[in-house]
């Protein structure tokens, strides 16, 4: 399974949590769904790396951190009608070109992922992950490496490249280090 994933897609994925990470887990204790809202441009060998956000059923206690999944959505995927979209915590997946990262889980053979976001929920992710971003209210965790550490004074910039629509694939820019964030 060599295929591209798509932005907007629910994918099973061991995501990590920083708090678990620091007490030195290496892995998430359980797949969890979470939807694929970000990449990178292609790295030296070939791979691309992936910004997961993990989905929960519990409420956020700060309603910045989190997008809240309309149940006409939160259906089709399998999720409770009270479900959220994380927004202060991301996982950045290196990709390979002819497989799966490390603790993602396909649905079949055949199937990557259980469906898709929609796209106003995916924007929505998006812009509060920005948000949260520059505020530096997020947590990021090495899935294997940082990403962001590339971005120096554009990494607020990261996410703001995303595509509109789940599903079309096109790049994070990599802004130049010298380049001030555009606000």
């Amino acid at each position: 399974m060599g295929k591209e994933p798509e932005f907007g897609l629910v994918v099973r994925y061991d995501f990590l949590f920083k708090h678990d990470e620091d007490r030195g887990a290496q892995e998430g204790a359980v797949l969890r769904k979470c939807v694929i809202v970000g990449r990178l441009k292609e790295n030296a060998d070939g791979n691309r790396e992936y910004a997961l956000l993990p989905i929960s059923h519990l409420p956020p206690h700060d309603r910045n951190h989190a997008v809240r999944i309309q149940p006409d959505d939160a259906k089709p995927l399998g999720l409770d009608n009270r479900s959220w979209i994380k927004t202060n915590t991301v996982n950045w997946v290196e990709w390979p070109k002819n497989g799966l990262p490390e603790g993602i889980k396909a649905v079949s053979e055949n199937q990557l992922g259980i469906g898709f976001m929609s796209a106003e929920v995916v924007r929505s992710s998006r812009q509060q992950l920005n948000q949260n971003l520059r505020a530096r209210g997020f947590e990021r965790v090495k899935r294997p490496h940082e990403p962001l550490d590339r971005f120096k004074n554009g990494a607020d910039r990261a996410i703001e490249h995303l595509s509109e629509k789940p599903g079309r694939q096109t790049e994070i820019e990599r802004p130049d280090k010298d380049t001030e964030p555009e606000r």
